[in-house]
């Protein structure tokens, strides 16, 4: 007689502590990438990870909040906000890879930040490029717009006084930044970087092709279905260029070896074979 009355009282003690736990927000709309199927835009919640394989994906912001993240290959991301007295920011979390940020609107919140391994960039209104790198070193490349970069509050405790600890950028400049402070100087832009390039996003901006600031091939990539069209083509590209390369240097070597042991003194030289290849 004593069980029923415990079991009802576990039960209902379960849906209370159920009902306490309040759903997390849903602060994106995952539109295209690994995980929609069918088209079926999927609901990405405040903390939940968001990954991508060999293809770009993308984030829509819920509104009123107006923009969306492109995620390149092999990227990873979670959204995630935090409340402070003058109001509360949304914080973008690099995990791995790079993203394109893209912001029109941000309220309702105060602030919109993109934390790298150590740089946090501040955006008001832009579109603009960030890459987490091997050893919490980070690149951002602000496309167009303005970003303020300053170091992760945790990092910066930890520099040498005197290090370059905070900078802003204005359209078509970049800034790395890693566990020493920024980069002492801030680059200025020759090319558009690309989430479907493979090359880092620094060495692309390096380039110098004007006509690239109005192209967006990610975006393109995905507006067309085509996820991946560009990453694939250039692996392929530079697998042909090794191949090619290689071969190149192989015949060299050979007619090269041949040419020396002639003149070192003919058919009953000693062949040293070809010389070595490059460093």
């Amino acid at each position: 007689m004593t069980l029923r009355p415990l079991v009802l009282l576990l039960s209902l003690s379960g849906m209370l502590a159920a009902a306490e736990t309040p759903t997390p927000p849903v602060l994106a709309t995952e539109t295209f990438g690994d995980q929609v199927t069918a088209g079926k835009p999927q609901s990405i919640v405040e903390g939940q990870e968001v990954s991508t394989g060999a293809s770009v994906g993308r984030l829509n912001f819920v509104s009123p909040t107006a923009g969306f993240i492109l995620l390149g290959a092999n990227s990873s991301v979670h959204l995630k906000r935090i409340s402070e007295k003058d109001g509360t920011s949304l914080v973008i979390a690099i995990d791995a890879g790079r993203i394109e940020v893209s912001l029109d609107k941000r309220k309702p919140y105060k602030d919109v930040h993109v934390l790298g391994g150590t740089l946090d960039v501040r955006v008001t209104g832009t579109l603009f490029v960030v890459e987490r790198l091997p050893h919490d070193h980070d690149y951002v490349a602000l496309i167009h717009g303005k970003v303020s970069v300053t170091l992760r509050s945790d990092v910066a405790t930890a520099v040498e006084a005197g290090a370059r600890d905070n900078v802003e950028l204005d359209s078509r400049e970049g800034v790395g930044g890693g566990p020493g402070g920024l980069s002492a100087n801030t680059d200025t832009l020759g090319s558009r970087p690309q989430l479907t390039v493979l090359s880092s996003v620094q060495s692309q901006g390096n380039g110098h092709d004007a006509g690239s600031w109005d192209q967006d091939s990610a975006l393109d990539s995905i507006d067309n279905g085509g996820a991946g069209t560009q990453f694939g083509q250039d692996i392929s590209d530079n697998i042909g260029n090794n191949i090619a390369n290689s071969i190149a240097t192989g015949i060299s070597n050979q007619i090269t070896g041949e040419v020396v042991n002639q003149t070192l003194g003919g058919n009953n030289a000693p062949n040293f074979g070809p010389p070595p290849g490059p460093p």
